[in-house]
């Protein structure tokens, strides 16, 4: 799915970025719950779930980062393992497909989708913030989902995009 996706550049001091992936880590626990309660359905109900982490590399202008999506995870209490799903674009010391573990405190990010609605994307709202409507309409587009409203974050299974009553958004906590 996200193997051979666009490579979206960002600044190491990006306040937006850098506050998604603060509240990535602080809700963690909603998408292990989810991995968790996914793996005891006769039935799978998710499209797919992933986790973000930063890999490093030296480079000649400096150290390189990149922050990669992760899939079939698992986690320990520690540390998250699974495979690599994206191809790095500069680094050179790990490949897609390879297994990876990260400590949980390094993550960046986590994501799962269920009948096409994204959960988490913490980090992938914040960079969409940012985009054109054009843009976001591309972005979403390259990853085959409609990831909506960029300052709305579901956490929960079946939780709603709006309420039933009013049609409003519902109170899902602010990422800004």
């Amino acid at each position: 799915m996200m193997g051979d996706s666009v490579i979206y550049y960002v600044e190491q001091a990006d306040e937006p970025v850098n506050r998604a992936g603060e509240r990535a880590r602080k809700t963690f626990k909603y998408f292990w719950r989810e991995l968790f309660w996914e793996r005891r359905r006769i039935i799978p109900a998710l499209d797919f779930a992933m986790v973000k982490a930063p890999f490093f590399q030296d480079g000649e202008d400096g150290e390189i980062c990149e922050h990669m999506w992760i899939d079939d995870i698992y986690f320990d209490g520690l540390y998250i393992y699974g495979v690599l799903n994206n191809k790095p674009g500069e680094l050179t010391n790990v490949e897609q497909g390879e297994s990876i573990c990260v400590p949980v405190d390094d993550i960046s990010d986590w994501m799962f989708v269920c009948n096409g609605i994204p959960y988490g994307g913490f980090t992938v709202q914040a960079m969409r913030g940012q985009m054109t409507e054009e843009e976001c309409t591309e972005h979403d587009a390259a990853w085959g989902i409609d990831f909506g409203d960029p300052g709305q974050i579901l956490l929960v299974y079946e939780e709603k995009r709006t309420s039933r009553k009013s049609g409003r958004a519902s109170d899902v906590p602010e990422l800004y």
